[in-house]
């Protein structure tokens, strides 16, 4: 490993040292008067391009939220706590770090094609390193000299691909994010996956896309 690479390890070192400072940065008295004053469960429109969801303001923040979002053609970013995908709550809002607690992107395709740039990556890449639980894994075309990553692809049903890039920078770095289709392919949804949540992506990733769906019907 070169000298560059041996830098950037230690940088990110020196970040997970910080970890618990964060924790308890987000912990303060300041954050907790504004869980109890802001937390709710009412539900807001939230709109992106062309798209507009109607969901529980807890899936958004744990502070105080408006009861209408527009973020232009960026992605909404949700968070959601498994087992149940429920969102923040008085008591799981503390859990920073927690591998419990899942980022999820909802996408407008128009601004974020992930999902052609993946298969496209994927036709090039020749035969897989491995394959388990479902996933075929390549060298990633976009990897860092530093950081191995790696594109998994699989498949939900026939024609409902699925694609992951994954970074191996070491524990607890090491991290997925999950690209699908929305129903009709009107819009992607990223999912950002512990390793060992990988191997339950068959199951998990349907459930979060029926529920973020089931947020777009309601908006109609």
């Amino acid at each position: 490993m070169d000298d560059d690479c041996e830098r950037m390890r230690q940088a990110m070192g020196d970040w997970r040292k910080g970890r618990e400072e964060r924790q308890r940065s987000w912990e303060s008295e300041a954050n907790r008067s504004r869980v109890a004053s802001g937390l709710s469960n009412a539900p807001a429109t939230v709109t992106t391009g062309s798209l507009a969801f109607r969901l529980a303001k807890s899936y958004l923040s744990p502070f105080a939220v408006n009861d209408a979002l527009d973020y232009g053609s960026r992605d909404i970013p949700l968070h959601l706590f498994l087992p149940e995908l429920s969102g923040y709550t008085r008591e799981n809002w503390r859990r920073l770090f927690d591998e419990a607690k899942v980022a999820v992107n909802i996408l407008p395709n128009e601004s974020y094609p992930f999902m052609p740039g993946y298969a496209a990556h994927v036709s090039r890449a020749g035969a897989p390193l491995r394959e388990g639980a479902g996933l075929a894994a390549y060298a990633s075309p976009s990897s860092h000299k530093c950081f191995p990553e790696e594109l998994l692809t699989g498949e939900l049903t026939a024609s409902d691909p699925v694609f992951m890039n994954c970074t191996s920078i070491g524990e607890p770095f090491a991290n997925c994010t999950a690209y699908l289709y929305a129903p009709e392919k009107a819009y992607t949804i990223s999912v950002r996956l512990s390793p060992a949540q990988t191997t339950q992506w068959r199951d998990l990733l349907p459930r979060i896309r029926s529920l973020v769906e089931s947020w777009r019907h309601a908006a109609r």
